[in-house]
């Protein structure tokens, strides 16, 4: 521990101005710093975590990497990190959420039942059309006003890409996500993240408490560290923290971009994963257990390339009841959903479960728009008087809500500011 404080204060003494200081070491603020490394300015980047990646975080422990966070590589075609992934040399397999199956009581549901799901999904579809066309807002839920047993199955699918209960999401922010292909890292999306942040200019746990954005030497941001002064700064936060206060802005911000932020919560989505006693190639790679959704537990399965670890993914308020209940409960909750698709007895007793609403760096998973708040991610993403700069998983674009997201707002982030520096 002292040593550790004397390298905070030796750093602090050395590097007390740089051209821009990145706040956060997650997608946006490591693509931020590989930008700006190419574009030949100084940089440092300031994170509160004792490790890199942020809400991307692969861990071992069911007898192969698990995500704990982000999972999948969304919009493989558009999607940059897929070509940063090939450069590493890491393999990429597909996956198909189409394929998923219905369960129930340890079976596959009938075909006309998955006939009835997929007329569902097809109904909600066409409900998105006139809605997208006219950039009208109203709820996710009014894709699906009134759904009989398949329709409330269906609703899982948007339910769990937006990570919050329906009626609480734009209808408007969900059709303006992009589709494609899914793709999955071998080795796990965090480890990716992590090795695309080799050999740049990162302090761990060193977080920032003030932000000074209109001195006259540009900004100041400080911390335990010190006081480190910029000539711009890039803040990567999630909304929640930043709705939270968690760090102080001087001036404060403006109430425009607050209330961007207050119209960009984040979503709960965690997961519990279990490995099964032995490979299971008869499943499927999704799947849901219908009776629970009926009993109102938001769920989806998602079980790995080789069928041996399953994931179960809860989101919204079935997320956020479980979570309140204990780890003990969610655990048990989590293993009955699983029991619905491969019976009890292929479940061992090795499990791992997440708690991004708990952590304290995090405060949920990922954000969505407000009903209403359509102009919410383009505001916050608006830098302000060319020092101060927003970037994440809430910027707008197709890729808004995914670590790609994050990774093209950094990048956007850092080419603004070295254009704004070179006038």
């Amino acid at each position: 521990m002292a040593s550790a404080a004397l390298m905070r204060r030796a750093w602090a003494q050395t590097a007390a101005q740089v051209d821009v200081a990145i706040v956060g070491a997650g997608a946006a603020g490591i693509a931020a710093a590989r930008a700006l490394s190419a574009a030949g300015l100084s940089y440092v980047v300031l994170e509160a975590r004792d490790r890199v990646g942020g809400r991307t975080w692969t861990v071992d422990g069911l007898g192969q990497p698990f995500d704990m966070g982000a999972h999948w590589l969304h919009i493989a075609q558009r999607n940059p990190l897929v070509s940063l992934a090939q450069g590493l040399g890491l393999d990429l397999s597909p996956s198909e959420p189409e394929s998923g199956q219905l369960f129930e009581a340890g079976s596959p549901r009938v075909e006309a039942d998955h006939d009835a799901y997929h007329r569902a999904i097809s109904q909600m579809k066409r409900r998105g059309i006139l809605p997208s066309l006219f950039g009208q807002d109203r709820p996710l839920s009014r894709l699906a006003p009134n759904p009989d047993r398949w329709g409330a199955v269906a609703l899982t699918l948007p339910s769990i890409e937006m990570a919050e209960e329906p009626e609480r999401v734009s209808l408007h922010d969900y059709l303006s996500l992009g589709s494609g292909r899914d793709l999955q890292v071998s080795g796990g999306y965090g480890e990716l993240v992590k090795s695309l942040a080799r050999g740049l200019n990162i302090r761990l746990s060193t977080p920032v408490s003030d932000i000074r954005w209109q001195t006259s030497d540009g900004v100041a941001l400080s911390g335990a560290f010190g006081t480190l002064t910029a000539r711009a700064v890039i803040v990567t936060l999630p909304t929640s923290l930043l709705a939270a206060n968690t760090i102080r802005f001087f001036p404060e911000l403006p109430d425009e971009l607050r209330q961007a932020v207050a119209d960009l919560p984040m979503g709960v989505f965690e997961k519990v994963g279990f490995q099964l006693v032995r490979s299971r190639p008869d499943l499927p790679e999704y799947a849901i257990a219908t009776g629970p959704v009926a009993q109102g537990l938001t769920h989806g399965l998602h079980f790995s390339p080789d069928r041996s670890v399953a994931t179960v993914m809860l989101t919204g308020d079935t997320a956020r009841n479980l979570l309140a209940a204990g780890t003990r409960a969610r655990i048990e909750v989590a293993r009955g959903l699983l029991a619905d698709v491969v019976g009890s007895a292929d479940i061992s007793t090795a499990v791992l479960t997440t708690d991004w609403l708990g952590d304290p760096l995090a405060r949920g998973a990922y954000t969505h728009s407000k009903v209403g708040a359509m102009k919410a991610r383009q505001r916050y993403a608006t830098p302000l008087a060319d020092r101060l700069w927003f970037a994440g998983e809430a910027a707008r674009g197709e890729h808004a809500v995914t670590v790609a997201g994050a990774w093209i707002s950094g990048t956007k982030a850092a080419a603004e500011i070295a254009r704004v520096l070179r006038r």
